[in-house]
């Protein structure tokens, strides 16, 4: 990907290089596998780095906003759950890219409290029911991206924490997301204290 960076550069192709460039650090982010927790602020850069892929993919088509405070920045997430739910709201919900995303986070009592909504399709009640369930085979992309992302949640932090999700055909989806705070550790890294900052 770097050496198609550099040719994209070469040949003067700058939004395919910039493509390639947060593409690229959404996939190192990703493959990082050795903390299965990871920073806000970390997780949200990841974020940021996917949606612009897309907004170099479709144009200034969508508007996201992000709601939450600083102070909230190094408590810990599972590493990749937010990634998944964001495709989903690009693959699914949207029609060509446009749409609007509100994220917002914050704390209640001991606990965070993440919702992320959009304005996409939504889904019916039996969409909605089989979400969550394990039986279910899903063919193509996405679909798996909120059952993982709960299992992630539930198995770091236990069975009352996790997601919720509300939704309403033709009016979008509202994710809920609930776990207990966890301070960033020592061994985290000090290279994650650049960018992702609330707003």
């Amino acid at each position: 990907l770097n050496s198609i960076q550099w040719k994209a550069r070469l040949e003067g192709a700058e939004d395919i290089r910039l493509m390639l460039y947060h593409l690229t650090m959404v996939l190192e982010g990703n493959l990082d596998i050795s903390q299965e927790l990871v920073t806000l602020r970390r997780e949200l850069r990841m974020i940021e780095h996917f949606l612009k892929v897309q907004e170099i993919r479709y144009g200034e088509v969508f508007r996201y906003r992000l709601e939450c405070d600083d102070s909230l920045l190094p408590y810990l997430i599972p590493r990749m759950t937010l990634q998944p739910l964001f495709e989903n709201i690009f693959f699914h919900a949207f029609t060509d890219g446009e749409g609007e995303i509100d994220m917002s986070i914050r704390m209640d009592g001991d606990d965070l409290v993440l919702m992320l909504r959009d304005n996409g399709a939504g889904m019916k009640e039996e969409q909605l029911a089989r979400l969550f369930s394990p039986e279910v085979k899903r063919k193509g992309r996405g679909g798996l991206g909120v059952r993982n992302a709960d299992q992630k949640f539930k198995l770091h932090f236990g069975p009352p924490y996790g997601l919720t999700v509300h939704s309403v055909k033709g009016e979008g989806t509202t994710i809920t997301i609930r776990w207990p705070k966890k301070e960033e550790s020592d061994d985290v890294g000090n290279r994650e204290n650049e960018g992702a900052d609330c707003r």
